[in-house]
């Protein structure tokens, strides 16, 4: 019954993602996100910066950690740049997300390739918004995927908004569902509002997507109701009469509330009781994550190169020479003195950050 817990939990995610690191807004739980991630899955789980961590309810001290970016983070490998996968559950991966959008979609689907190769009997399956369709990334995803016939599963929620940009000038074709079909994948379009037909739609994608070898891409249209994010304040550009309308004469949460309680399967007091049992269990977790020490800022610099350039060395000695003379100006650099000058990390032989790379040329003065 997580259609309206993760109401509850996804509160104390915001207010911990305040303290430990920024943070997009998602206004409760969405449909097309619950009900598309509690179908059963073997595979690969690609999300993006409005995952389902507490939907799968993958362990919320791995969440609280990963988002808090944490040194000492055993989830992470206590590396910020291994940071980007871990064990959800058996025969499931779940891809942590990042920052940039659509850049999750050819890694899925390499994941989804990967899969096939191994004859495993599996997808794999991406999470993206309406404004991340006019990313190249998406194109080039949608035709690996569509050459290599990839069992990949593509979900799209179209909540009509890119932060301001609505849909109408991003694109003059009929949604989203019209370019999988230009790339020849099977797509289809569904009430992005309604769990039961989102949750009938990833079950049968999967099915096809294993048992045929294909991918598939599904639209889920939907509103957003909240902002985009905690900088943003959507009523400057689209009415509040709207927005109000959304949340409550077409509120999904609601609506799927009312039928499964007319079949006798919840009621107010099994709510109750598990919201409560979730919310200790977060509230553990943020107090955890937050009592590991940070990172120190100089990870800033060593993080990339393995020998660092010449020109990174001296931004570095800028930036604690500035902290040292002005320590009350920087309230969150709470690392001890050995953090700040700790030596260069060394990288594993082989690795993408440990080639040789020549160093950047100095600016002239």
């Amino acid at each position: 019954m997580a259609a309206w817990l993760a109401g509850s939990s996804s509160k104390l995610v915001r207010s911990a993602a305040r303290r430990l690191a920024g943070h997009l807004r998602r206004r409760g739980p969405d449909p097309w996100l619950l009900s598309s991630s509690t179908v059963p899955a073997r595979g690969q789980l690609a999300g993006d910066l409005r995952g389902f961590c507490s939907v799968r309810r993958f362990a919320a001290d791995s969440t609280a950690a990963t988002a808090a970016e944490e040194s000492e983070n055993e989830f992470a490998g206590g590396d910020l740049q291994q940071r980007h996968k871990y064990n959800a559950s058996e025969g499931e991966i779940f891809i942590i997300l990042g920052k940039l959008i659509s850049t999750q979609l050819p890694q899925a689907v390499g994941a989804a390739y990967s899969l096939k190769m191994d004859k495993k009997d599996a997808c794999a399956i991406t999470y993206f918004g309406d404004g991340g369709t006019s990313e190249g990334d998406f194109h080039a995803a949608l035709n690996f995927a569509a050459v290599t016939e990839a069992p990949m599963i593509f979900f799209c929620r179209n909540n009509g908004w890119a932060i301001s940009t609505p849909t109408t000038e991003q694109f003059r074709s009929d949604g989203i569902v019209t370019r999988g079909q230009a790339y020849g994948i099977r797509s289809i379009r569904v009430d992005g509002n309604d769990t039961l037909a989102v949750y009938s739609a990833v079950h049968t994608a999967r099915e096809m997507a294993i048992a045929e070898g294909r991918p598939i891409l599904i639209e889920a249209m939907t509103y957003r109701v909240g902002h985009h994010s905690t900088s943003d304040d959507s009523t400057k550009y689209r009415p509040a009469d709207e927005i109000e309308h959304w949340r409550t004469a077409r509120d999904p949460v609601s609506r799927y509330r009312k039928w499964v309680q007319g079949n006798g399967w919840w009621c107010d007091a099994e709510e109750t009781e598990l919201r409560n049992s979730v919310r200790q269990e977060i509230l553990h977790a943020i107090q955890v994550a937050e009592r590991i020490p940070k990172q120190g800022p100089t990870e800033l610099f060593t993080d990339v190169y393995d020998q660092v350039p010449s020109n990174l060395r001296e931004q570095q000695r800028s930036l604690l020479d500035t902290i040292k003379k002005h320590p009350s100006d920087y309230p969150t650099i709470l690392y001890s003195l050995d953090l700040l000058v700790r030596p260069t990390r060394r990288k594993p032989p082989g690795s993408l950050s440990s080639r040789a790379t020549p160093e950047a040329p100095r600016p002239k003065p």
